[in-house]
Formats: C-alpha cells, structure tokens, sequence
C-alpha cells in the first residue's frame, strides 16, 4: 500500500541518502515473517514500520534479538502496532517494560492532529534541536493516545495532548525505541 510504500523509501533514503549502498547503514527491507535470527544476529538495528500483527515465533526472535544487546527503533504507525506491543511486553516472565499503553488510534480522518511541546534535549539524539524550533513546527496526523507507565522506560519526546511521541526502554542488553509516528509524511 501507498503509505508502507512511503515509510519504508523514508527510511532507506534516511539511511542510505545517495542510494548507492555506500552509507554505515546499508537498509534491507523485509516483512518481520521473513526476519530469522542468523538475519537478526548480523543486523546493527531493526526498524519496525507500518508492521502487520506480528506472530508469537517473530516476538520471540525480537525479544530474543534485544535481550542479546539488539536495537530496535518501532515506528508506531498504524493500529496492529497496539497488540504488536502488548505481545512484546507479555512475550516472557521478564518481558519488555512498556513506558506507556496505547490508547485510541488518531487518524487524519480524523482532523486532530498533535504538536511536540515537551523534548529531553540531554538525550544526545535531540541535543541538536535543542536551540532551533525545528520540532515545535511539526505537525502530527497519526499517532496513539497513550498513558504513561510510571517509572518505565524513559520519555524523550511528548505531544501537546500529553499523549508520548518517543520513548525509550530496555531488556536486559537491548534497547527498544518507540517512535508513536509514521515516518512518512503520508502516514
């Protein structure tokens, strides 16, 4: 569909700009049943977006992936992404600690839309906006209303309605970063 089809050229244009695999991230875009773990074990990070529900096997690997010191950067843009999370955080005994639920799904059907009011500018990724109004211009069409989970992860960005835009947390070696975003402007 137009809209995965948008994010994931986002993504590959992000990491690999000049698209002549000569970047430090070469992108390899798969569905998540195809990804196994000898894919996962050689991957630097995994990028979730616009995923489909993901089957208990595909949790498994990726609570697995992080547990081992994975990264995965989950770009929370569409509404499987809701029981995708609640999987990865009921996957084991010691699963994945949530800094937030998601709530209702906001569209752009919807005409609502969210603003970032609220940034962690000592997290090094942000540092850069710190001093420009880069983020504060930005306008938000589709996202989770979410409740915080207290003492969970660690919040780095927040909308104007409260609801979480960026956030962070572990497992063990690993590290998950929840981008509630498409990263295509037509998501």
């Amino acid at each position: 569909d137009s809209a995965r089809g948008a994010s994931h050229r986002f993504l590959r244009a992000a990491l690999d700009p000049t698209g002549d695999e000569s970047a430090v991230f070469i992108p390899t875009v798969m569905t998540p049943d195809a990804l196994d773990r000898f894919v996962a074990g050689q991957s630097h990070a995994i990028i979730l977006c616009q995923a489909a529900a993901l089957r208990e096997s595909t949790v498994g690997l990726l609570t697995d992936y992080l547990r081992n010191g994975g990264r995965i950067i989950y770009f929370l843009d569409g509404p499987a992404d809701r029981d995708n999370l609640a999987l990865l955080s009921n996957d084991t005994e010691n699963g994945i600690k949530l800094p937030f639920q998601p709530g209702a799904y906001i569209t752009p059907e919807s005409g609502a839309y969210a603003m970032l009011t609220s940034a962690n500018y000592e997290e090094p990724m942000l540092r850069k906006f710190r001093d420009t109004s880069a983020l504060a211009d930005l306008h938000f069409f589709s996202y989770f209303e979410t409740r915080r989970e207290e003492s969970q992860g660690q919040v780095l960005l927040k909308y104007d309605n409260d609801s979480i835009a960026l956030a962070r947390t572990t497992l063990s070696l690993g590290t998950l970063l929840l981008a509630n975003f498409s990263p295509s402007l037509e998501g």
